[in-house]
Parts: C-alpha cells; sequence; structure tokens
C-alpha cells in the first residue's frame, strides 16, 4: 500500500499537469521565465516524503518469528528496523487469538490490546509476559503457540 502512496505522489503532479511542463523546461529556463526558485520546493518535499515511504514500506514486506535459545525474535522484513525479543521466561500466558479488520495492519499499540505485529490473515498468537500483551500474526498460530508453551514451560 505505501509503494502505491509513493508512485502516486509523484505522478499526480504530472498527470495533473501541476508538474514540469511538457515542453520539457530546464531547471535554468524556467527560472529565467519568470518561475519563481521557491516552486520546485513542493516537488523536492514531495520526493522526500515518497523515499521515505518507500523505505519504510520495504521494511515491512513480510513478518518472521525466529526462534532463538532465550528468547523469540519477531521482526518485519527485509530491513531489520522494526524488532521485538521476547524472552521465554518472561511468558506468562499463550493462546491462539484472532485478529479483525479494526485491530489494522502492520505494527502498532492499542491501548486495551497492547503491541500487534500483522502482516495479513485474522490468525495470531496472543502471547501476555507479566502486564505486557503482544499479539502476532501468523499463518501457523497452533505450531507458534505450542513451541511457545513448551520453551516457557506453560
Amino acid at each position: 500500500m505505501l509503494h502505491v502512496l509513493a508512485v502516486l505522489m509523484l505522478t499526480l503532479p504530472l498527470i495533473s499537469g501541476g508538474g514540469p511542463s511538457a515542453a520539457g523546461e530546464a531547471a535554468g529556463a524556467g527560472v529565467a521565465a519568470g518561475q519563481g526558485l521557491g516552486e520546485g520546493v513542493p516537488w523536492l518535499a514531495a520526493g522526500i516524503f515518497a523515499g521515505l515511504l518507500e523505505a519504510i514500506a520495504w521494511c515491512v514486506v513480510w513478518l518472521g518469528c525466529f526462534e532463538r535459545s532465550d528468547h523469540l525474535l519477531v521482526r518485519f522484513g527485509p530491513l531489520p528496523l522494526f524488532r521485538t525479543r521476547l524472552p521465554y521466561g518472561r511468558i506468562t500466558a499463550v493462546e491462539q487469538d484472532s485478529l479483525t479488520f479494526f485491530d489494522g495492519w502492520g505494527l502498532h499499540w492499542r491501548l486495551t490490546r497492547g503491541w500487534c505485529w500483522r502482516i495479513a490473515g485474522p490468525q495470531c498468537v496472543h502471547v501476555t509476559l507479566g502486564r505486557q500483551h503482544v499479539r502476532i500474526g501468523t499463518d501457523d498460530p497452533e505450531g507458534l503457540a505450542a513451541m511457545l508453551r513448551q520453551r516457557a514451560g506453560l
């Protein structure tokens, strides 16, 4: 979705006629014709914003759960910007759960439900670490829940 938004931000002004002219004005020719120097700033800002959206989109292409010796590593990828570790020793409860449309997608925190890590699909595992709640979207909730229960000794 972020990829589409980034592309639209760059192409919509061209389609609507708000960008560089079809006659192929050079940067200097626009200034000489009376175009102000500040008129390129919105294009620059849109380009930077679209680039940031694209970079964030590459951080959340997939969601992976990786079993480590003392913790579960949950991260989005392929760029490992968003990740968390769930120590097996702190896990107090594990249960299969389901997410609704209103729970959203991606990484977010809700006051009443805690952290949610989700790419697609309604299936998830609800992990409780003391007072902290984490919901991890997965296509194998039975397998993830069984592994976490076994590692946490529940």
